[in-house]
């Protein structure tokens, strides 16, 4: 191999790892408005479950007062910040933010776990909830959002949102043609493990 060529081969090995270097910095997002010092209120629990389609007003209002003035949380593994200014506009907080969390990386960075930790209120957005399972399922992310329930902190989720809110979820696991749909959820109990589908008695 000339000198030509090895000059080469480390400048592309260089440039992927800078590019992935770059990739895995970044592959969380988070988007705020309001304040950016966080807010010392005091919330109060509550669970708002929406079974998904056009956003219902009421229901956010309700949270946002469980939220007692504090900051906003919404969580999504894919989207935008679009809630941010459909939640600001209707309550009084000291913040509203969205926090992406697109794969199990992360959802293991140790920033987002304590991003969802500061909120007093946290809202999972819709989606496909599989990934839900697959990216945050035995992970800080998991762990932050239980800590955020047992301390008496409210919640709420639509559609894939609040599919994965019960005590069994439908996490649409495909492996070929079988879907794997019941788990056992961690964000209202201490663990998440797998479950075969409920029986019903005829």
């Amino acid at each position: 191999m000339s000198l030509k060529s090895v000059r080469l081969t480390i400048l592309f090995l260089l440039t992927m790892l800078l590019f992935s270097t770059a990739a895995a910095a970044s592959s969380y997002q988070y988007f705020r408005i309001g304040e950016k010092a966080d807010s010392t209120a005091t919330p109060v629990a509550g669970t708002a479950l929406m079974g998904g389609g056009k956003d219902l007003d009421e229901a956010f209002r309700w949270l946002c007062q469980k939220a007692n003035g504090g900051d906003f949380l919404v969580l999504r593994a894919r989207g935008d910040d679009d809630y941010n200014s459909y939640v600001k506009g209707m309550c009084k907080l000291n913040s509203v933010a969205t926090l992406v969390i697109p794969d199990s990386a992360a959802a293991h960075d140790p920033a987002t776990a304590d991003i969802i930790r500061h909120a007093e209120a946290v809202f999972i957005a819709g989606g496909n909830q599989a990934r839900y399972v697959q990216f945050w399922q035995g992970t800080p992310v998991e762990d932050a959002i239980n800590a955020n329930i047992a301390s008496g902190k409210p919640i709420g989720g639509t559609s894939a949102g609040l599919a994965v809110l019960g005590e069994f979820a439908y996490g649409c696991l495909k492996e070929g043609l079988v879907f794997r749909c019941w788990l056992h959820l961690g964000a209202c109990h201490r663990h998440i493990r797998q479950q075969p589908p409920i029986q019903h008695s005829k």
